[in-house]
């Protein structure tokens, strides 16, 4: 069965990304980190916001230097949870897959539903993501490339609309690619508000 996925967003200002969340879905972000890998846990709701922060990152008009700084369950106090930044050698504007009219965007995602328990990873047309992960002592910074940001906002809106059960579990390597070292995972959370 295809599963469809539409996101309308206007263009801000550059060097300044907004993003939206939803009182009522409970947005659910933790990130942890462990022998070098980490581990961003995030329920249907929050992977449904990360993905959306991340189409409109990639469609911005931002510095190199540009990042964003997320708190846990993507609060507005508390210490930041993950920094996104702009993959190093990343510049210029990348209109790709997004759709424009004006200062309006649209990104559409069309994709078969996933058969329990697997996941297949669409890449961009030219396969040319970059991505990596650096962890220190106080934080988990996510370096992406403007189609690696695209990807991956395919493989949470996958994962959150894929009917996958709590647990679930991605994982995934530098750039995207199998034959290079492990990064970072990511993992379907509850959605119970009291579960921590």
């Amino acid at each position: 069965m295809k599963k469809d996925f539409t996101y309308e967003f206007v263009e801000g200002r550059p060097n300044s990304l907004t993003y939206e969340i939803s009182l009522e879905e409970n947005e659910r972000l933790r990130v942890l980190a462990s022998r070098g890998i980490a581990t961003l846990c995030l329920n249907h709701a929050g992977m449904l916001t990360m993905a959306k922060l991340l189409v409109r990152f990639a469609a911005g008009r931002y510095s190199k230097t540009f990042h964003l700084h997320l708190r846990e369950d993507f609060g507005d106090t508390g210490p930041d949870a993950l920094t996104i930044m702009m993959y190093p050698d990343e510049g210029g504007i990348y209109a790709g897959a997004l759709e424009t009219s004006g200062a309006k965007r649209e990104f559409h995602y069309e994709f078969e539903e996933p058969l329990p328990n697997r996941f297949s990873l669409d890449y961009s047309k030219e396969k040319d993501e970059k991505v990596e992960v650096v962890l220190d002592k106080e934080s988990t910074t996510l370096c992406l490339n403007r189609s690696a940001m695209l990807t991956l906002a395919r493989a949470l809106i996958k994962i959150a609309q894929g009917g996958y059960s709590e647990g679930f579990c991605v994982h995934f390597n530098k750039d995207f690619d199998a034959a290079l070292p492990h990064r970072f995972d990511i993992v379907l959370q509850s959605d119970d508000k009291t579960v921590g």
